[in-house]
C-alpha cells in the first residue's frame, strides 16, 4: 500500500501466481474485499505480466484489459470487486489499483484490505489520518506573556455546508488578541470578516460561522495573552457541518521559569571546592511589595562572606531566557544571616 493523507487515497498492490503455476481460466479468478467506507477509483486498476531473468530480477508489462472482467460487487454495506482472467495462466501477475475514503475520516485509525483466491486469504492493513482539523501553538513569548495558536481546518479539501467552529479557552487564564485573528486558505488568500464568515467573541473563546460552503484547507491563526499563575492551558476547538463534527485540543505548557516564578541552580568548582549558586525571582514581572528571599544552607555548607550579589534580569521572550543586567547597590536591599543550624 501507499497512502496520500491529503487526497485520502490508499494504492494497492496485489501479487498473484509468483510461482509461475498453470492456472485454468476457470479457477483465474480472484475478490478483493475493501476497507469499510472505502471505494475503487474508477480505471485505477491496472494488471501486468511479471517475468524474471536469471537474477530473479522482475520485469512487467501491462495486460490488455480485454484479457481479464472486471465486477464491481459493491453493496450498501461491503465494498468488492471481482477480477477473472479470460485464459488460462501460465505467468506470475501484479495488479496495482487506487481506493479513496467515500466520506470524510473523521478519526485517524488503520484499514485493512482482503483478497481471496481459491479459498485463500491474504491482507494488508493501511494507516489513515483525519485533515478534518488540528489545533497547535506557537511563538510562546514568555517576556510578554502571549503565545500564538493555529487550527488547521478541512486538509482533505472537503465539502463543508453549513460550518462551524467553536473554540473554547476550557482552563481559562487566556485572553484574546481580537485584532490578531486571520483567516487564510493554503494558497495565502484572507477570507473577509463578515463577509466569508462571522466571528462573535465569548469570555472564554470565540465562535466562527463561514457563510459560504467550504472547500478548501483553511488556516486559522490568533493570539491570546496568557496568565502566568496558571502552569498548562487547555484549548479546545469543534467543528460540524451536515451530519459530521470532529473536536480536537491543544494544550500549552509554560517554561519552567514561569511557572516557578524564578529558578535556583548551582555550579562546583573542584579546584576551590566551592558553589556558586544563583537565584531568578520574580520571572513573570508581578508587583511585589517588601519582597523578602529566604535561603537555607545546608549539608555542612559555609557561606562565603561578601559573596551576595544581587542584579537586576529581564526575561527575553524564549524559553528559560533572561538578561542579567546593572548590579544592585548595597542599599537597596539587607542581608541577615542567621546562625540557627537552618
Amino acid at each position: 500500500y501507499n497512502y496520500d493523507p491529503i487526497n485520502q487515497t490508499i494504492q494497492w498492490g496485489i501479487k498473484f501466481n509468483y510461482n509461475e503455476k498453470n492456472i485454468t481460466k476457470e479457477n483465474a479468478f480472484l475478490e478483493d474485499f475493501l476497507p469499510a467506507g472505502h471505494d475503487l477509483v474508477n480505471d485505477s486498476l491496472k494488471v501486468y505480466k511479471v517475468t524474471f531473468d536469471s537474477s530473479g530480477k522482475e520485469t512487467s508489462e501491462p495486460v490488455d484489459s480485454s484479457e481479464y472482467t472486471l465486477t464491481d460487487n459493491t453493496e450498501e454495506d461491503s465494498h468488492s470487486f471481482t477480477l477473472q482472467f479470460k485464459s488460462d495462466i501460465t505467468f506470475a501477475i501484479k495488479i496495482e489499483y487506487e481506493t479513496t475514503a467515500s466520506e470524510p475520516i473523521i478519526d485517524s485509525g488503520s484499514v485493512i484490505n482482503k483478497v481471496v483466491y481459491n479459498e485463500e486469504e491474504k491482507s494488508a492493513t493501511s494507516p489513515i489520518q483525519q485533515g478534518v482539523l488540528a489545533k497547535g501553538y506557537t511563538n510562546e513569548n514568555y517576556k510578554d506573556k502571549t503565545v500564538e495558536w493555529k487550527i488547521d481546518v478541512n486538509k482533505n479539501k472537503y465539502k463543508m455546508d453549513g460550518l462551524v467552529l467553536k473554540d473554547k479557552f476550557v482552563s481559562g487564564g487566556l485572553e484574546l488578541f481580537e485584532s490578531s485573528f486571520t483567516i487564510t486558505t493554503a494558497d495565502k488568500e484572507v477570507l473577509a470578516r463578515d463577509t466569508d464568515y462571522k466571528l462573535e467573541v465569548q469570555d472564554e473563546g470565540f465562535t466562527i460561522t463561514f457563510t459560504e460552503t467550504i472547500e478548501e484547507h483553511l488556516i486559522i491563526t490568533y493570539k491570546t495573552k496568557f496568565d502566568p499563575s496558571y502552569s498548562i492551558f487547555s484549548n479546545n476547538a469543534r467543528i460540524s457541518w451536515g451530519e459530521f463534527s470532529k473536536e480536537v485540543t491543544a494544550n500549552f505548557k509554560p517554561d519552567d521559569y514561569t511557572i516557578q516564578n524564578g529558578y535556583k541552580n548551582g555550579s562546583y568548582n573542584p579546584i576551590t571546592k566551592e558553589i556558586t549558586w544563583e537565584i531568578g525571582i520574580n520571572y513573570n514581572l508581578k508587583s511585589i511589595s517588601k519582597a523578602i528571599i529566604e535561603d537555607y544552607i545546608l549539608q555542612g555548607q559555609k557561606l562565603v562572606d561578601g559573596s551576595i550579589e544581587v542584579f537586576h534580569a529581564e526575561p527575553l521572550g524564549g524559553k528559560n531566557e533572561f538578561s542579567k543586567g546593572a548590579k544592585l547597590s548595597e542599599d537597596q536591599f539587607t542581608v541577615d544571616t542567621i546562625e540557627n543550624g537552618e
